[in-house]
């Protein structure tokens, strides 16, 4: 794939425990995640990627060369909240479209990762018939796409984990814990 570097093959359980040190101890996730009535980041992320099946997949660790030239191409991810507040009806809009929305061009926690983003950072992505699409890391994902937009961007040292998607995506995130 173009602008990505192949670093090694990981498991679920991998990519899982990458995606639990980027949130779990976020006081930001903590709050939202109780919110919706869950008792653990692990219970709700379990809940809101469900359909995703991350377990059956085949994941690999790749080194994104140069991100201001490949995440502008990633597109965003099927997620509920995502698709109503900033998709306009798009299923799987780049990330070039997705930054052009007022609502993520003055979204708070956006604005603040473009002054502090963590680097290095790993993302998760699948990849697709349309391209790759971006299923952990929107918020960072799209603090470096406004950054590059902007004409002020960042330089982080940016993986991904990937794995190969056939068919359609489901829709990801769940709005309320299931009883």
């Amino acid at each position: 794939m173009n602008g990505l570097t192949e670093i090694k093959k990981l498991s679920w359980s991998d990519v899982f425990d990458i995606w639990r040190q980027n949130e779990e101890n976020s006081e930001h996730w903590q709050k939202y995640w109780k919110a919706k009535g869950f008792e653990s980041w692990e219970a709700w992320r379990n809940h809101t990627h469900a359909n995703l099946h991350g377990e059956t997949l085949s994941w690999t660790l790749y080194k994104v060369e140069d991100p201001a030239k490949t995440v502008l191409q990633f597109l965003g991810g099927p997620f509920r909240s995502w698709t109503k507040w900033f998709y306009l009806n798009n299923t799987h809009p780049s990330f070039t479209d997705i930054v052009q929305h007022p609502g993520i061009q003055n979204h708070r926690a956006i604005l603040e990762l473009i002054d502090s983003f963590p680097s290095p950072t790993t993302i998760t992505g699948v990849k697709t018939s349309d391209g790759i699409v971006v299923i952990e890391g929107m918020h960072r994902t799209c603090a470096l796409a406004l950054s590059i937009v902007q004409n002020r961007p960042i330089t982080p040292k940016l993986y991904i984990a990937l794995a190969d998607f056939p068919g359609e995506l489901p829709l990801l995130g769940a709005e309320h814990k299931k009883n």
